[in-house]
Order: C-alpha cells, then structure tokens, then sequence
C-alpha cells in the first residue's frame, strides 16, 4: 500500500502537470490568475503543488507561499491566516528584499515597519474575532443569569421542524 503523504518525489508522473502549471501562472500575459486543481482524495493533488513549489523556488521573480486551507475551521480564520502567511513569506525571503534594494534605502524601512503594522493589525482582529465568539456571549450569560443561553435553546426546541 502506499502513502498518503504528499510528496515532491514523482513517483506518478505528475511532473509534468506542475510544470504545465508553472508555464500558466508564470506568464505575465495570464496574470492576475485564480487555478483550480480538482481530484478524488489522495489523487497526488498535494504532491502536484508540492512539486509546482519546488519548481518555483528556483524562479528568481517568485516567492512561494504554501497555504493549508485544510487547518481552518472558518473563512474568517483563513483569511486571516492567508494574509498573515503572506507577510510572513514576504519578510523571510531575501530575494523580495533585494529586489527593494537594501537595508539602509527609505523604501527597505518602510517596509520592514508596513510589515510589522500590518501583523499587528492581523493579532488586533484575531484577538476581537475571539472576543466576539467567546467573551461576548459569556459575559451576556452571566449578566442574564444564563437566560442568554437557555432561551435560544428553548425556542429551537419548540420550533416545528418542517419551518
């Protein structure tokens, strides 16, 4: 049996699909570009971008930034976690730096600080995202007496199934 690990080893012939790939969302002519990539699971989708990303990390003109939408429980959280993965990308390739120019330029600080405004803005709406779902309803129940929670309850209870 084999594994259900993605893998950048091609063991099925997938390379030339993620090379297909790379040619699409590399011309400039295509871009801006959303790509699909559909399969049954465990059909090596994963592994196709696994090896699409090690095709593109050699590309001068790239940064890659692998996302696992899996890991997310909501749009919100994905969004977040999106933007955050991309700043994060962004800050750790020295390429993306050099292209700006270097360390001591105006536009090198400026965004090094853009950067760093913008994580805390990311922590700043996770933090009030979590308010909303959690502190909110708990002090509301606890100012009630917890009539917050039972009532919405009791309605759904008594609500005819076929409404």
């Amino acid at each position: 049996m084999w594994s259900d690990k993605e893998t950048t080893e091609d063991l099925l012939g997938y390379t030339v699909h993620a090379s297909l790939l790379k040619s699409v969302v590399t011309n400039d002519k295509n871009l801006p570009i959303t790509v699909g990539l559909y399969g049954d699971w465990g059909s090596g989708k994963t592994s196709i971008l696994k090896i699409l990303e090690e095709e593109l990390k050699n590309d001068n003109d790239t940064v890659v930034v692998y996302f696992d939408g899996w890991s997310f429980e909501s749009f919100d959280d994905a969004k977040m976690a999106l933007i955050q993965g991309i700043v994060d990308a962004l800050e750790k390739d020295k390429r993306f730096f050099a292209k700006v120019g270097d360390k001591a330029t105006e536009t090198y600080e400026a965004l090094k600080k853009a950067f760093a405004k913008l994580k805390k803005s990311i922590s700043w709406m996770r933090v009030l995202k979590f308010s909303a779902k959690t502190v909110i309803p708990v002090a509301t129940a606890a100012t009630t007496g917890g009539a917050s929670l039972i009532i919405p309850m009791l309605l759904s209870a008594f609500k005819d199934p076929q409404d």
